[in-house]
Order: C-alpha cells, then sequence, then structure tokens
C-alpha cells in the first residue's frame, strides 16, 4: 500500500466533536482511494478521540496519533513525520473538502512541477456578516490562476500579500513538508500557526502553482482565530506563538544568502505576532482583572523591544 499513497491527508483535531465527522466523511469519500488519513489528537477532552477510532476501526487507511495536548504545530509535526503519501493536504477538522479534491489535485500535479499546489475555497459563514467583509474573504483565499517562483513567495505572500499565508487550502510534496516541518520548533501554538509552517515551506519549495477550483469548505467563524471572547488560559497558551517567531528570526538569518528577503519577513511576522497578542488581550479577553493578568503574560514572553515595535508599527 505504501507505494500506492498519493496524498496524505493531515487533520489536527482538538475538541472538534461537533464538525469531526463531517470533516472525516468528506475524506473517506473521495473518488481517489489511494489517499491516507493522518488524524493527531491532541488530547482532547470531547468526543473527538472516540469519533476518530470509529472511522479507523471502519476503514484502515485512517491513521489516529494521539498525545497530550502541544497545539497545533506539535501536531502537524507528528503528522507530517509519519505521512508515507506523495503529497500532504492539510485540512483543519472543523472544514471539509469536496469529494473528488484529491482526483482532480492529482490531475494538477501530473502536469506540473510545482511543490505547492494552491487551490480555492467555498466560505461557509456561521454567521451572517456584510457583503463587505463576506467578499473580503472570498478574495483572500480565492486568487487568479498563475505561477509563482519560490524566490519571490516570501514578498508575495508576506509583504504585498497576492497570495495567502494560510497552509490549509494547499497541497505540497511530502518530501518538502517532511523538511520544512523536521525544522520547526515543539512551540505550543495553537494561533497563527499557517504563518509559521508557510515560512519553512517556502524555503524548499522551487514553484507554487494557484489554479481556481474551490475544492475546500472553510467555516469560517468556529476557530479560536475568531472567536471572540478569550479565557485567561486561552490567552495565556497564545503567547506561545513567540517562541515560533524567534525560531523563525534564526531560520530566515540562516536561508538569507538564497531568500534576501526572508530575515526582513521574519521581523515582520515577530511585529504581527506581538501586534495581535496585544490586540487580543485588549479587544478579546473580556474580565479586566484577567487583563492586566495577561498583560503581564505577554511582557514575560515578549521582548520589550518587540512588543515597542509592533506597538509603534500598529498605531
Amino acid at each position: 500500500m505504501n507505494g500506492m499513497i498519493k496524498v496524505s491527508v493531515i487533520i489536527p483535531a482538538y475538541n472538534v466533536e461537533k464538525y469531526l465527522r463531517a470533516c472525516l466523511d468528506s475524506v473517506v469519500n473521495q473518488t481517489l482511494k489511494e489517499i491516507e488519513i493522518i488524524c493527531v489528537d491532541d488530547g482532547s477532552t470531547d468526543s473527538s478521540p472516540a469519533i476518530l477510532a470509529e472511522y479507523a476501526a471502519k476503514d484502515p487507511r485512517v491513521r489516529v496519533i494521539t498525545g497530550p495536548n502541544a497545539g497545533t504545530v506539535v501536531a502537524r509535526k507528528r503528522a507530517i513525520a509519519a505521512a508515507e503519501g506523495e503529497w500532504c493536504l492539510f485540512l483543519d477538522p472543523d472544514d471539509w473538502l469536496e469529494t473528488d479534491a484529491c482526483a482532480r489535485l492529482m490531475d494538477r500535479a501530473a502536469h506540473t512541477e510545482a511543490d505547492i499546489l494552491q487551490y480555492g475555497f467555498r466560505i461557509e459563514e456561521t454567521e451572517s456578516r456584510p457583503a463587505a467583509q463576506r467578499a473580503a474573504s472570498e478574495a483572500y483565499f480565492n486568487r487568479p490562476a498563475g505561477r509563482h517562483p519560490a524566490a519571490s513567495l516570501f514578498e508575495t505572500i508576506y509583504v504585498k500579500r497576492e497570495l495567502s499565508w494560510n497552509l490549509i487550502g494547499r497541497c505540497v510534496r511530502t518530501k518538502v513538508c517532511k523538511r520544512a516541518f523536521a525544522e520547526q520548533c515543539e512551540a505550543y501554538s495553537i494561533n497563527e500557526t499557517d504563518v509559521y509552517a508557510v515560512f519553512h515551506i517556502i524555503a524548499h519549495a522551487n514553484l507554487l502553482e494557484v489554479f481556481e477550483d474551490r475544492l475546500y469548505h472553510y467555516r469560517y467563524g468556529v476557530g479560536i482565530s475568531t472567536k471572540r471572547n478569550l479565557d485567561l488560559d486561552e490567552y495565556g497558551r497564545m503567547t506561545g506563538k513567540l517562541e515560533t517567531a524567534r525560531e523563525l528570526k534564526t531560520f530566515a538569518a540562516s536561508v538569507a544568502e538564497r531568500f534576501p528577503d526572508a530575515p526582513s519577513v521574519a521581523e515582520r511576522i515577530g511585529r504581527m505576532m506581538a501586534s495581535t497578542l496585544f490586540t487580543s488581550l485588549v479587544n478579546r479577553v473580556p474580565r479586566e482583572a484577567d487583563r492586566k493578568t495577561g498583560f503581564g503574560m505577554l511582557l514575560k514572553a515578549c521582548p520589550p523591544d518587540l512588543l515597542a515595535a509592533a506597538l509603534a508599527e500598529r498605531f
């Protein structure tokens, strides 16, 4: 079977019992059968582990990796280390795929030398939003068809923002993923993990190709990035992403000769992470006492010069 696997579908799962079955159904029913489905139960406390076990018992292509709660970065690292397919497709557990997504991706893969395939989204609203906001989301995730060499991707994605920095909605050659994820640190990070992972992937890729087929259903409004209120524990865990920012700065310096834009992009990402941590504290932690405690957490995790630069840039 190992030599026949075309796509490794990577699904990190943490307390997503409400949406997990729809996600898994969309994958086990793919028209392309030469796939494996690697699910990482990241220490869930709801019925997610039982649901994963149920699907694994019914379909041998479903592989479940279990471990203590360690965040999305570590969960994906575990999955990639175990992947045996030619390509890795990243799927969040509250989203789902068109049933012919893998088949269409592999058809495209047969006609390109690109290491990264980017495809389109269908935005599934969990609550109504103004038309302008919905249109902005559609435009962000759905870009014109085209080919982008790796040498220009740091600027295209992180500076000009002509492409998204999301890992979902992309299919990446496994050999690239294994190199990229092996380099990433073991930080507890559950927020802005895609911006970190894609940075490493770019450094090992040759070409990104965009095609416009809308194969991914993105359930807007249910993840932590769009959650309105955070408790103190959730906010404290979010500060773990600053460890990824520190690692990214070191990694960027090591590839600067090949990618001159990488160090400045890494600095920009660090400021962005510090800035979003501050604004999340102000806008999403409702209790005043928790905000005071959370500010202490932020100061402990974030170098003062980075926080100052981030706030000066934003405000």
